[in-house]
């Protein structure tokens, strides 16, 4: 028997004995990949699984009662409730604009009050008129140092492509509680 296959191995040569090898270790390598990879595939259905019952679950929820409590609500509401009126925050407003040398001409003010609502939109409506890095800093630093202040929108407009300043139009809203 040792002859039998010392004579196969005569017979295959070198090249053949390093085609065997490496037939032995491709086959090897697949079926180690594959078998791994299908354990990934297995774990990343279980996942996708998971995904869809916790999404399904959301949704639920949501269309279930709502998850706020009143404490939260309570909460909410009182981050408004500041001892600043809006004259202040105008004023507060102002300020920041002329620190940034950003002029302010006269604007547009309107209360919007629903009675059924705890906090009331002051919306005001500006146009101001600085170069763009002066508008930009004191749009970010007013929406910084005024925390009920949402920026509804703002629009520019330049004259000429020479003229260094540029006409903005800020549209503000202050979140204020009731009767302030």
């Amino acid at each position: 028997m040792l002859s039998r296959d010392s004579q196969l191995l005569n017979d295959l040569g070198k090249t053949g004995l390093v085609g065997i090898g490496l037939l032995i270790y491709t086959a090897s390598a697949f079926f180690g990949y594959g078998f791994s990879q299908m354990d990934r595939l297995d774990e990343i259905k279980q996942l996708t699984h998971q995904a869809e019952s916790g999404l399904n679950n959301n949704t639920r929820l949501r269309q279930g009662s709502a998850p706020t409590t009143s404490a939260e609500l309570a909460l909410y509401y009182r981050y408004f409730d500041r001892k600043q009126d809006s004259l202040d925050w105008l004023e507060k407003l102002y300020q920041i604009a002329a620190a940034e040398n950003v002029i302010l001409p006269r604007g547009a003010y309107k209360n919007i009050t629903n009675q059924a609502d705890k906090l009331y939109r002051y919306e005001v409506t500006l146009p101001a008129t600085g170069s763009y890095v002066q508008l930009r800093r004191f749009i970010a630093r007013a929406t910084k140092e005024i925390p009920i202040m949402a920026i509804d929108g703002v629009s520019f407009k330049r004259d000429s492509i020479e003229s260094p300043n540029v006409e903005a139009q800020i549209r503000l809203a202050f979140l204020l509680p009731g009767g302030r």
